[in-house]
């Protein structure tokens, strides 16, 4: 009896493992990753909506804590307010040191580009739930944090490039990324602040 067992064992069991492995494979494989949400799948309701704004906050506006002035600070180094030390952008009148290094750094208005561009797809075919109070909410706070991303390029750089969709490689990039005049730039941010 035990050597049927020990067979059994010996033979039958490598056989039903290796069976379970190649036929289990193709459909653990075939799933979608756990770890990431595609936008298609997320930013259904309302709420979801929200939480894509609420990440710009600490970015867009400083922190109040300690003896930081927060939002204070945007005066700083104008007419109306001096700031704690001094401008290391600026050497003279009118002239002004280029970064050496960096980039235009525009990941966030492409990120809130994107963020628009589904969302107002999606809530145009009824896909998004939740009040339209609360969807309105959210969808004006994207217009505003692209307003101010693109107000802090036209304090930097003056004219800057309008990227208003995510580009795509088979587009033409250096039409894309021509920068515009400056007035065209703080016409797209009134836009948008009309928007939001």
């Amino acid at each position: 009896m035990k050597k049927i067992i020990s067979d059994i064992l010996k033979g039958g069991l490598p056989l039903l493992c290796l069976g379970m492995t190649v036929t289990s494979c193709n459909d653990f494989l075939d799933r979608k990753p756990l770890d990431q949400v595609s936008p298609s799948e997320y930013f259904k309701t309302a709420d979801q909506l929200g939480t894509f704004t609420i990440n710009y906050y600490t970015s867009i506006f400083p922190n109040n804590s300690g003896w930081f002035g927060g939002v204070a600070t945007f005066d700083n180094g104008t007419d109306n307010q001096a700031a704690r030390s001094g401008n290391s952008g600026m050497y003279l009148q009118d002239q002004w040191k280029v970064p050496t290094a960096g980039g235009l750094d525009v990941y966030a208005i492409r990120n809130v580009d994107k963020f628009i561009n589904e969302s107002e797809a999606k809530i145009a075919k009824g896909e998004v739930t939740g009040t339209p109070e609360l969807i309105n909410q959210y969808m004006g706070e994207a217009y505003f944090i692209r307003a101010m991303l693109y107000f802090d390029k036209l304090k930097t750089y003056g004219d800057f490039p309008i990227m208003l969709e995510e580009l795509n490689i088979d587009k033409d990039l250096v039409e894309a990324s021509k920068r515009q005049p400056r007035n065209l730039v703080a016409r797209q941010i009134l836009s948008d602040m009309d928007k939001a």
